[in-house]
């Protein structure tokens, strides 16, 4: 039977980032005092400024949310007989089988949280330099600041690009791994489509490629789940479901798209930097008399450009890459509902074993990757394997989907 703190982590952790997002919020706005009293999602301070109170809100309810959701698994477990009273089903939830039709996720927070993480760091960054840290609040910072401005147009030009970049992945993704697809009369499309029916998901292309890897493309009306040939002789039949689980669980809850986006997104700050760079290095080159010293100057000011790129979108850059890890103990779930968690442990293990490193194109589309070129940083787009095997091991993240009643 899996322990109360086993079944309840996922959600625990998520409490514990809401209560430290609100007591920074605090701390930007009250000079760095600390307000104990933010970690339970108590009611905002109703009185002070509005944009302050619309931000305490949301994340008290995010709070409150989540705690609830605790509460409801404590009762369940410890005190079944009051449980029933309010309806709540007290069966053990190994003892339920699951319901992967009701996987779900939708797209529309992507956008919203990368927009808000450029724009909120280009006003942390202007409250920083006009004194922030003697005790400025950041709610003092008006919509009319330039950051405000330069974060909007960032912000829309980020999502706009990131929406023409996620209509034109699937064909460029495809193309650059030659992928060869299969017919739907295929012993492997079929297998795929069997595992998709349970899904409740559209039966996607399946393509084979020439890679020690697997991925999935498109979107959960228009996918394409594609494995590696080396895969198809070096797992198990049941290691190979788990495999195939875990594609469809990236389709399933939307994680293709969703990515795709945000590589688009981050892709367009990326140029903006590059294009500053560029204007700013030629600018400075032309103001230095002495020619002896422009090529110092450029190499200089081309440094510190890059250097302002990662820290103007570092913010956004660590949402993407912490997005990506945790969708990969999602897709690792609905392998091992698919299969077995064993299956998934040991498909995770055996391809992660492979002596030879990803090329270099599966390290260019890393995100969609099964098996990760950098894994563990900060900044990898894949969590650790001790990770995800462990979190296996102690049904985590499989106690999160939903069993039936």
């Amino acid at each position: 039977m899996n322990s109360f703190f086993d079944e309840v982590r996922p959600t625990a952790v998520r409490y514990l980032a809401a209560t430290a997002l609100r007591l920074g919020w605090y701390a930007i706005n009250t000079g760095f005092r600390l307000y104990p009293s933010v970690v339970l999602p108590l009611p905002p301070h109703f009185y002070w400024a509005p944009l302050f109170v619309l931000v305490d809100l949301g994340l008290t309810i995010w709070q409150a949310a989540l705690l609830f959701k605790i509460a409801k698994r404590a009762l369940a477990r410890y005190r079944p007989e009051l449980a029933a009273r309010f309806g709540l089903d007290t069966n053990p939830l190994e003892n339920r089988q699951l319901d992967l039709t009701s996987a779900r996720r939708t797209m529309v927070g992507t956008p919203i949280i990368l927009a808000a993480s450029v724009l909120f760091t280009c006003v942390f960054i202007q409250w920083l330099i006009v004194g922030g840290l003697r005790g400025g609040a950041f709610i003092q910072m008006g919509f009319y600041s330039p950051a405000w401005i330069i974060g909007g147009l960032l912000a829309v030009a980020g999502l706009i690009y990131g929406n023409r970049f996620t209509a034109r992945a699937k064909a460029r993704v495809g193309k650059t791994f030659g992928v060869e697809y299969l017919e739907a009369s295929h012993p492997l499309a079929k297998r795929v489509a069997e595992h998709a029916e349970k899904l409740g998901i559209k039966p996607p292309l399946v393509g084979v490629v020439n890679v020690a890897n697997a991925f999935a493309m498109g979107t959960r009306e228009e996918a394409a789940v594609v494995l590696g040939k080396p895969l198809l002789n070096l797992l198990s039949p049941q290691e190979l479901d788990a495999v195939i689980g875990h594609e469809l669980g990236h389709v399933v809850y939307n994680d293709v798209q969703r990515m795709q986006f945000a590589e688009g997104f981050q892709t367009m700050m990326g140029h903006v930097a590059d294009f500053a760079a560029r204007v700013a290095t030629a600018m400075v080159a032309q103001a230095a008399k002495d020619k002896r010293y422009q090529r110092d100057v450029t190499e200089l000011t081309g440094t510190l450009a890059t250097a302002a790129r990662y820290t103007l979108f570092a913010g956004s850059e660590l949402v993407v890459k912490g997005m990506s890890r945790a969708r990969e103990f999602k897709a690792d779930a609905i392998g091992a509902g698919i299969a077995s968690p064993e299956a998934m442990i040991g498909a995770l293990e055996r391809v992660h074993g492979i002596p030879a490193k990803p090329t270099g194109v599966e390290n260019r589309y890393g995100y969609l990757m099964f098996r990760g070129g950098r894994m563990g940083a900060l900044f990898s787009t894949h969590p650790p394997l001790k990770r995800r095997t462990d979190a296996l091991r102690r049904g985590v993240h499989l106690n999160e989907l939903a069993r039936k009643r």
